[in-house]
C-alpha cells in the first residue's frame, strides 16, 4: 500500500518544500522504507491553530454525537487492519500476528471512549435551603500528545480516543523511526469525517517540536510517553505556563515466583510480560526474583518456552520474536550484560537463528546477578532476563521495591493471604497477580514515582483531559 507522507493539519495532507526527510528504516532488513518530513516551526504552529480554531466547534456538540465519530474510526481500524499491520511490522520490526493484536488493542480504545462520552455527566447539591452547587466537568482543550516507537499505534490511539471523547482537540508528534502508525490513523479519521483541526499529526525534530509545544499557551495538556529523562525536561518546562501533564515514563518491572506458584502458569506469564516486542517495552519484566526453592526449574521451564520462539521478519509465517528497534539498542544490551557478567552473572544464550541481516538478538538469561550490576537498576528494553534468588517473602518485597521505578510489577502465588499482603506492599502503579499483563483499554495505566503520573484507560482516562467547573447558585 501506498505510505501517507507530509504532515496532516486541518484536515488536510501538506507537504511544504524545502523541509528535511528523514529515512525510516525496517530494522529487520535494514531497507529504507519511507521518509518522514520535518517540520519547522511554522508547521507546529498552524497545527496548533488549527486545533484551537477546530476546539470552539468540537467541545459544544454532544458525547453522543462524538460517540458516532469515534464508532466510525473503530470500524476503519478493525476493517484495515491487516494492511495497517504490516505497515506497523515493516517500522518497528515486531511480529504480524502481535502488530495486528496492537491495532486492534488501539481500537478498543475508541470502543471504550465512544461509550464514556455519552456518558459525561455533572452533579450538583445544596448546601443550605437556598444555595445550590455545580459541578460540571469540560474539555481542557487543546492537547498534545508525544508518543513512542514501540507501540506507535495504541499509544496514540488511548490519548487520542480519550481527548476527543472529552471533547479536547489534539497535536500528536510520533516517532520519527515509526511516523506512518500515526498518519495512517489521521489517514482513517479524514475518512470518518472527523471536522478538520480536530486531530493533527507533525512529524520531525522531537526536542524542537516538543518545546514549541509546551511553550504555547494555547496548548493546555501534554500527553508524553517515554523515557524518565525526557519525561523531567517536560516537567520543568510544564512551569512557564502551568501546562497539566500525563507522564507515562520508564519501568523496571519486577517477577515474583513464590515457593508455592504453579510454575508453568508462571512460566506463561513471564513470556507474556517479557517477549511483547522483543521486551521493547516499559511494562517488560526487568527483573525476575524467584525462590530459591524453584528457582532451578523455572529456569529450566523458562528456557524451553523461549526456545520454541521463532525469530526472524515479522511478514514471515510463524514469526514471533523480531528485532531490536536500532543499532544503540543492542549496543546498550551487550553493554549492560557484559557489566553484569563481569560482577559475577551467569549467561544462558538461547540461540535462535535467523536469515535476516537486521537488529536481531537471541534471547538471554542471565542467573546469580548482583544488585551492583546496572542491569538491576536500568530498564533493560530487550530480550534479556535478570534472575535473582530470595528466601522470604520480606526480601522479595524489599528487592522488588528497590528502583526508583514504579510502572509495572507481577508475582505468582497460590496463598490467597500473600496475594493481599504483596499486592499491597509493591510500590507500583500497576500488579499484575498470578497474571503477565497488565494493560486493558478497560482499566486504568499507569504508574509512580519516577515511572510518572496520569492515567490513561478506562473512565479514569477521561478525567486526564478534563477540568471540573464549580457554579455556586442562589435558589429563590
Amino acid at each position: 500500500m501506498k505510505l501517507p507522507s507530509g504532515f496532516f493539519i486541518d484536515g488536510k495532507w501538506l507537504q511544504p518544500e524545502g523541509r528535511k526527510t528523514e529515512a525510516v528504516i525496517n530494522p529487520a532488513t535494514l531497507d529504507t522504507i519511507g521518509e518522514v518530513l520535518c517540520v519547522e516551526e511554522k508547521d507546529v504552529e498552524k497545527a496548533i491553530q488549527s486545533a484551537q480554531k477546530a476546539l470552539s466547534s468540537w467541545r459544544k456538540i454532544g458525547g453522543h454525537e462524538r460517540a458516532l465519530y469515534l464508532r466510525k474510526i473503530e470500524k476503519l481500524i478493525k476493517e484495515r487492519v491487516d494492511e495497517y499491520a504490516k505497515v506497523l511490522v515493516r517500522e518497528n520490526g515486531k511480529s504480524f500476528a502481535e502488530a495486528k493484536g496492537e491495532i486492534l488493542y488501539g481500537a478498543s480504545y475508541f470502543d471504550v471512549y465512544a461509550g464514556e462520552a455519552q456518558r459525561i455527566k455533572g452533579e450538583h447539591y445544596t448546601i443550605s435551603p437556598d444555595v445550590e452547587v455545580r459541578l460540571s466537568p469540560e474539555p481542557i482543550g487543546v492537547v498534545a500528545a508525544i508518543t513512542p516507537w514501540n507501540f506507535p499505534q495504541a499509544m496514540l490511539a488511548r490519548k487520542m480516543a480519550a481527548a476527543l471523547a472529552a471533547g479536547c482537540t489534539m497535536v500528536a508528534k510520533p516517532d520519527n523511526q515509526t511516523p506512518f502508525s500515526a498518519l495512517l490513523l489521521a489517514e482513517i479519521c479524514k475518512d470518518a469525517g472527523l471536522p478538520s483541526g480536530v486531530f493533527n499529526v507533525v512529524t520531525g525534530d522531537a526536542p524542537k517540536i516538543g518545546k514549541i509545544l509546551m511553550s504555547s499557551p494555547t496548548v493546555k495538556k501534554m500527553s508524553f510517553t517515554g523515557s524518565t529523562r525526557v519525561g523531567k525536561i517536560l516537567a520543568e518546562q510544564s512551569a512557564e505556563n502551568l501546562k497539566k501533564l500525563s507522564l507515562e515514563l520508564g519501568g523496571n518491572a519486577p517477577f515474583i515466583v513464590f515457593e508455592d506458584a504453579d510454575l508453568e502458569a508462571a512460566v506463561e506469564g513471564a513470556m507474556a510480560s517479557k517477549y511483547r516486542n522483543s521486551g521493547q517495552t516499559c511494562v517488560c519484566t526487568n527483573r525476575f526474583f524467584v525462590h530459591k526453592s524453584v528457582s532451578e526449574k523455572f529456569i529450566d521451564l523458562f528456557a524451553k518456552k523461549i526456545e520454541e520462539l521463532k525469530m526472524g521478519n515479522g511478514l514471515e509465517k510463524d514469526t514471533k520474536i523480531g528485532p531490536l528497534i536500532n543499532k544503540a539498542a543492542c549496543e546498550k544490551i551487550e553493554e549492560l550484560v557484559k557489566d553484569a557478567k563481569d560482577k559475577g552473572a551467569t549467561l544462558t544464550e538461547v540461540n535462535l537463528s535467523t536469515q535476516e541481516k537486521g537488529y536481531f538478538m537471541s534471547p538471554k538469561i542471565l542467573k546469580s546477578v548482583t544488585k551492583e550490576a546496572r542491569i538491576f537498576s536500568e530498564e533493560i528494553f530487550g530480550p534479556v532476563s535478570a534472575v535473582y534468588e530470595f528466601s522470604t517473602e520480606e526480601e522479595a518485597i524489599k528487592l522488588a521495591n528497590s528502583t526508583n521505578y514504579g510502572l509495572a510489577s507481577y508475582f505468582f502465588t497460590k496463598d490467597a493471604k500473600r496475594i493481599h499482603r504483596v499486592r499491597d506492599a509493591l510500590a507500583y502503579g500497576m500488579v499484575g497477580v498470578n497474571h503477565g499483563r497488565v494493560s486493558s483499554a478497560w482499566a486504568p495505566f499507569g504508574g509512580v514515582k519516577e515511572s510518572g503520573y496520569g492515567k490513561e484507560g478506562g473512565a479514569q482516562g477521561l478525567k486526564e483531559y478534563q477540568v471540573e467547573k464549580m457554579s455556586m447558585e442562589k435558589i429563590d
